[in-house]
């Protein structure tokens, strides 16, 4: 995959020259994914890699990488009735491809925020009809480069640069899906649990998702 760095976390978009970051690096982001796959497993390991270049500098830093290296699998238990799914990946600066917690510079430091984290789910196939899974999901970021709290953008930086001081998520959801071919109807229910550098409480929430798609 070649693609656009700072289309999603606009990093750089509110300086003079109103630039991404990425775009300023001259350099796209690129992707692979290697897969093996048999009759009832499948693996695979991909890689990310990204640069980004500032106008203004962050601790006297200019230049900062994206990059991420992960692992997925998925393994058919009991013919197509019984399945594990998940992934695993560690990187540093994530924020581009929604990890570690949208947080991918430190704002005064420029330290490349690492960060862990992964998925994995079991699903049962009820009917021919109904599908059932269950799963947990975390996004661990480096308490370290997070610093002690959460720290405001510099002046003149998008607000991609600001950390939430967030230090870890915690997912556990379940997830239905009615097949009625070619219509699919879904509903997802998830709980989070976010911590935060330096502070007591977590932050808590419910959420409760459906949709319809039509496959073609």
């Amino acid at each position: 995959m070649v693609g656009q760095t700072g289309a999603v976390d606009a990093k750089d978009s509110v300086t003079s020259t109103s630039v991404l970051s990425g775009e300023n690096s001259g350099i796209p982001t690129l992707q692979a994914r290697v897969n093996l796959a048999t009759r009832s497993l499948e693996f695979a390991l991909w890689v990310h890699h990204a640069e980004e270049e500032t106008e203004a500098a962050i601790a006297g830093e200019t230049d900062f990488t994206s990059s991420l290296v992960g692992m997925d699998f998925f393994v058919s238990v009991y013919e197509d009735k019984v399945w594990v799914h998940g992934e695993y990946w560690k990187g540093e600066n994530l924020s581009d491809v929604r990890g570690g917690i949208a947080q991918g510079v430190h704002p005064t430091s420029g330290v490349e925020i690492e960060s862990k984290g992964g998925w994995i789910e079991i699903g049962l196939k009820v009917s021919e009809v109904y599908s059932v899974t269950i799963g947990y999901s975390t996004d661990d970021p480096k308490d370290s480069d997070l610093g002690a709290a959460a720290v405001a953008a510099p002046a003149g930086f998008s607000s991609a640069y600001a950390t939430s001081g967030a230090s870890k998520n915690k997912i556990l959801f379940t997830s239905h899906t009615l097949n009625f071919k070619p219509v699919v109807i879904g509903f997802e229910l998830l709980s989070w649990d976010t911590q935060y550098v330096g502070s007591i409480g977590d932050g808590d929430a419910l959420r409760f998702k459906a949709y319809i798609a039509y496959i073609f």
